[in-house]
């Protein structure tokens, strides 16, 4: 079989293109890694915010008052001062006396008491995912909830999935609570599983998507080396150049656009203005 100039240019941009893909998916696995550190972080400082609650002498008054049958019976000053400090954590509790509800911080979620586990653990409610801590002292429980994203039947633009509580996390990561192909375990500060999480590469297709990138950037290299063919028969070598140092401009750009890099326009036409340079200009502009 003759190798020919163009055979050789084709295998050698197709190299360099799974090359680049080897490379973009450890780096999108290592950005699912970055994001599971930072949420098994962001995770650990709510269980504090739990803790700290937990130990006040206002949940401790509120927890007495509820074994006696005296809820606000003294002034209220405790519930209230609690109230404020859950409304400003925006953590949801709970208190509970043989399972019947006593006091409650907010009741806009109310999972069942019998379905939760003692100690951290996490739960999909009907309106979103939660983060829990349970609690029993005789006959008294008490339950702590922090939502972790919030989720709805149907969206509009006042009702978004997305990642709430203070949680800094994109949302274009999902959570599951059963580990799947491809997530990443998040787990409590004690090491017990809570739930996965994953991509979601609709949701950010210009970066992860490496099919669609591929796909989109193996046209370009066939549309570039069929225009080089043509250019190559109607016109001469400065011609030629010209022609190509556009289409190589344009086909950064679009590639560099559909990964996310910042800056695609200028190093557009940085690798556009090198490909006219005869020899190194090729090489430049890989660089």
């Amino acid at each position: 079989m003759k190798i020919t100039g163009f055979k050789i240019l084709f295998l050698f941009l197709a190299g360099t293109l799974i090359f680049i893909f080897i490379l973009r998916y450890k780096a999108l696995r290592g950005n699912l890694q970055g994001y599971q550190q930072d949420f098994h972080n962001q995770i650990v400082n709510r269980q504090g915010q739990f803790n700290t609650v937990e130990k006040s002498a206002q949940l401790r008054s509120v927890l007495d008052e509820v074994k006696n049958d005296q809820v606000f019976a003294n002034g209220g000053n405790a519930e209230t001062t609690l109230l404020n400090t859950l409304t400003n954590t925006g953590i949801i509790l709970l208190v509970y006396k043989d399972d019947q509800l006593k006091f409650w911080s907010a009741n806009q979620v109310l999972p069942d008491i019998h379905q939760l586990t003692l100690g951290i653990s996490s739960l999909e409610l009907k309106n979103g995912h939660y983060l829990i801590l349970k609690r029993v002292s005789g006959e008294v429980s008490w339950v702590f909830l922090q939502e972790i994203r919030a989720v709805y039947e149907l969206q509009n633009n006042y009702l978004i999935n997305k990642f709430t509580g203070g949680f800094n996390i994109p949302d274009f990561i999902r959570v599951v609570f059963k580990p799947a192909s491809g997530s990443l375990p998040i787990l409590s500060a004690n090491g017990s599983y809570l739930f996965s999480i994953f991509l979601d590469r609709r949701l950010y297709a210009k970066t992860t998507d490496l099919l669609a990138t591929g796909a989109w950037m193996f046209l370009l290299t066939i549309f570039y080396l069929l225009l080089y063919q043509v250019t190559k028969s109607l016109a001469g070598n400065r011609f030629i150049q010209f022609i190509l140092a556009v289409i190589v401009g344009v086909m950064v750009f679009l590639g560099l656009t559909l990964m996310g890099i910042p800056n695609a326009i200028l190093l557009a036409f940085l690798a556009g203005v090198f490909e006219i340079i005869p020899l190194f200009g090729p090489i430049l502009s890989a660089i």
